[in-house]
């Protein structure tokens, strides 16, 4: 796989334009720090790319309002091994 990594939504939106013909999965945490959750930031990239699938990682400790509307195949609990991980990413693509 090749990855492009951001470390907020602000700069997964600034880098969308020039990566987003390279992007067919987007993993983000369900909660973010910002004032934009996961899932809306999944939205907003799948306006310009609506073919893109997500994966939403969370706190299985914690409560999250809204997961129960996903898909169990767009989650993956954290924390989770790589296999986990490559797992979940794999039934993203069946």
């Amino acid at each position: 796989y090749r990855v492009v990594e951001t470390d907020s939504p602000s700069l997964a939106m600034t880098l969308w334009p020039s990566q987003s013909k390279n992007v067919d999965l987007l993993v983000t945490d369900f909660i973010l720090p910002e004032d934009v959750s996961g899932s809306q930031l999944a939205e907003l990239l799948r306006r310009d790319k609506p073919s893109m699938k997500v994966l939403y990682t969370y706190d299985s400790n914690k409560s999250s309002d809204g997961l129960e509307q996903l898909k169990p195949e767009e989650l993956v609990a954290k924390p989770f091994t790589s296999v986990e991980l490559l797992e979940s990413i794999s039934r993203c693509f069946p």
